[in-house]
């Protein structure tokens, strides 16, 4: 083995094991040490114990109602069925009161104004039944 710094991995489907740097200066002369604490010099020969067991099989994620409430496509939905049902209301409110509603006739343009209001197909449907 030439001199150099080698990283020394020991993979295993099984076992998560920790990084070692080893540092070859000459024929004899070896150090190791761990990759995260470069300082300190391990003894040899060396020996290696795993820091945990890799889970073979992911854990189930339970269902839950606020994970539904994160995602934005369920967020935007909810959105659109409240402005579906809100917004109706609230224009309801605005044509009962006086004010408002002249406050919002002034600030309309007076093209605007002019133009016919158009039946609505229930309307038209109406009429023609008649």
């Amino acid at each position: 083995m030439s001199n150099g710094l080698y990283s020394l991995e020991i993979e295993s489907m099984q076992y998560n094991f920790p990084h070692f740097k080893v540092d070859v200066l000459g024929k004899n002369k070896i150090k190791v040490r761990p990759a995260e604490n470069e300082t300190s010099i391990l003894p040899l020969p060396l020996q290696i114990k795993a820091t945990h067991r890799i889970p073979f099989f992911q854990q189930h994620v339970p269902f839950s109602i606020f994970s539904l409430v994160q995602n934005p496509m369920a967020i935007s939905v909810l959105f659109t069925c409240a402005l579906i049902f809100l917004l109706p209301k609230m224009m309801s409110f605005i044509e009962q009161d006086e004010e408002t509603k002249e406050a919002l006739k002034a600030s309309t343009p007076a093209l605007v104004q002019q133009l016919p209001e158009w039946p609505t197909i229930t309307q038209k449907q109406l009429e023609n039944k008649e």
